[in-house]
């Protein structure tokens, strides 16, 4: 199947502008996502029925399934249902409503509650999307009794997810990238500091 290229025409905006549209609209973004896919897709096909269920298909399948199975793609899947799985544990259990009976009884103040969410947002530092998952859920409470906007929340939860778990070594995040290290160092023969140590020394900048 030979596939249209658009990375030089303005019809390449068209799918995110589908996804971003109906996301604004509906407020459903699983489904705006998925028109986008489709949009992208129907335009590679030239817009053949056929080509474009046959393409996403195939692309479906190489996620899971490349000459084997695709092990690093699967178990970062997994992982992600796996922590999809403890935030819901956290919140059917009762973690999130309990914390948001500790907070109505210390936090008074707007922006308290802001404070609260970016230190819980550096606490837990594991994995930028567990971050984003677990505070979200337990912040929202607070933060929607005290009149700070959902953009807000998202703001504050964003800014110290990803860049927390960046810059700490026993991350997700750390681990990977001191694996990178780790190689390169062993690439170009150099002995004189560990991948660790090359880490710690790097987090300043």
């Amino acid at each position: 199947m030979e596939l249209l290229g658009y990375s030089t025409s303005p019809l390449s905006l068209v799918a995110p502008a589908v996804a971003i549209i109906l996301a604004i609209l509906t407020r459903h973004v699983l489904f705006s996502l998925g028109a986008g896919i489709l949009a992208g897709a129907l335009l590679l096909t030239d817009f053949s029925v056929s080509n474009t269920f046959t393409y996403l298909l195939n692309s479906f399948t190489e996620i899971f399934w490349d000459n084997g199975i695709n092990t690093g793609t699967v178990f970062i899947l997994l992982f992600l249902v796996m922590l999809g799985i403890i935030t819901t544990l956290i919140d059917v259990s009762g973690g999130a409503r309990a914390f948001g009976e500790w907070a109505r009884q210390r936090v008074k103040t707007r922006q308290g509650s802001q404070l609260v969410t970016v230190l819980l947002g550096i606490i837990i530092f594991i994995d930028d999307y567990f971050n984003a998952l677990a505070v979200g859920n337990i912040g929202r409470p607070m933060t929607d009794r005290h009149g700070v906007s959902r953009a807000k929340l998202a703001y504050l939860i964003d800014s110290t997810a990803a860049p927390v778990c960046v810059i700490t070594p026993v991350s997700s995040w750390g681990a990977y990238i001191i694996a990178l290290i780790g190689s390169i160092l062993v690439a170009h023969e150099v002995t004189d500091v560990s991948a660790i140590g090359a880490f710690v020394s790097m987090v300043p900048m």
